[in-house]
């Protein structure tokens, strides 16, 4: 009895410390083409924002497939996207590549991790000032919901050969040296019309739930100390 009520806590206590660390990823696959995306519940509880603009998330970001809405992608340009990412993903215009605006996003709970695809960072002289050969995308974490105290940065940058069209790089920090309230996206050069999917994050465990998983496994501490003293 005692070892099947061990074994009970012990599972329990792992259950918690999984739930409280899951990675959650938003790949925005739920949403229709066109769709004004503003704060996502996640099932961890967390509430994730999204916007775009040059200096502050000034304007909404939407939801774009692949050539519908025009944005980003034409259907014939990466007949492979969908295999790279889904049919869907974020973009900072509706209706086609016209500003070059940076991605804002924001957590109410903080991040210990943060991951996600670039779409379409290219140099393919669309535009006469487009980003050329060491020109990069950062993602940036910040420590503060306003963007104004950066802690972690990570970037992708182009080489000197010309990347193909619709190309998906990955961009993570990991182990930032405070939590994450808050991420930004930028990209040198004038590139409109770039994209960002499967945003992946793992929320930081709130002190209620820390001191759950403390108790639990302080008592099965304490009842395995009394049993070993029998």
């Amino acid at each position: 009895m005692k070892k099947r009520w061990v074994a009970s806590l012990f599972v329990g206590c792992v259950l918690i410390v999984v739930q409280a660390f899951a990675t959650v990823v938003i790949n925005f696959e739920s949403y229709g083409p066109g769709t004004s995306l503003g704060t996502v519940t996640t099932p961890d509880g967390n509430q994730v924002t999204f916007g775009v603009g040059l200096a502050a998330p000034t304007y909404p970001a939407y939801v774009a497939g692949v050539g519908a809405p025009l944005e980003a992608f034409q259907p014939d340009d990466t007949p492979d996207l969908p295999g790279l990412i889904g049919n869907r993903f974020l973009t900072d215009e509706l209706d086609g590549p016209v500003w070059d605006y940076d991605y804002f996003i924001t957590f109410q709970i903080p991040v210990v991790y943060l991951g996600l695809h670039i779409l379409d960072y290219r140099r393919d002289g669309d535009w006469p000032d487009a980003p050329g050969p060491g020109s990069s995308a950062h993602l940036i974490g910040y420590a503060d919901s306003s963007f104004t105290t950066p802690i972690a940065i990570t970037s992708f940058t182009l080489t000197a050969f010309n990347p193909p069209d619709g190309n998906v790089q990955w961009l993570e920090i990991t182990n930032p040296p405070a939590p994450i309230y808050a991420a930004r996206i930028t990209f040198e050069g004038n590139d409109p019309g770039t994209g960002i999917d499967n945003v992946t994050f793992v929320s930081l465990p709130e002190p209620t739930t820390l001191g759950l998983v403390g108790v639990g496994l302080l008592g099965l501490a304490l009842r395995r100390r009394r049993w070993s003293g029998l």
